[in-house]
């Protein structure tokens, strides 16, 4: 058993309006992502099931053709392989999102 601070853990940029931190076991993983307002995940899909949980600000989940909008208290459930992006709407945002099996992409940008 381990614990974790966020507010210990490194935080990568990986563009100038989104920042990630990672907590990553064996079989899954948790990210915590900071968005700037009008900021926008391209479509795309991974092997990955993933839960999308926002905790601050209104995003707009885009699901092969399906929207929705979700705020803070709310998850979203993208099963694996589903195609899929997001909005950040009119407010900078802060979504946990927790990812099985770990995303080895994200693994190879650390420390990038």
């Amino acid at each position: 058993m381990y614990l974790h601070r966020w507010t210990d853990l490194p935080m990568e940029r990986l563009s100038p309006e989104i920042t990630r931190q990672m907590v990553v076991g064996e079989r899954a993983m948790i990210c915590l992502f900071r968005y700037k307002p009008g900021t926008s995940e391209p479509m795309h899909d991974h092997e990955s099931e993933q839960f999308s949980c926002v905790l601050k600000g209104r995003v707009r989940f885009l699901l092969q053709g399906q929207d929705i909008e979700a705020g803070p208290g709310e998850v979203v459930h993208i099963p694996s392989n589903v195609r899929h992006g997001a909005e950040i709407l009119d407010e900078e945002a802060e979504v946990l999102e927790v990812f099985s099996p770990i995303r080895h992409d994200f693994l190879s940008k650390v420390g990038a």
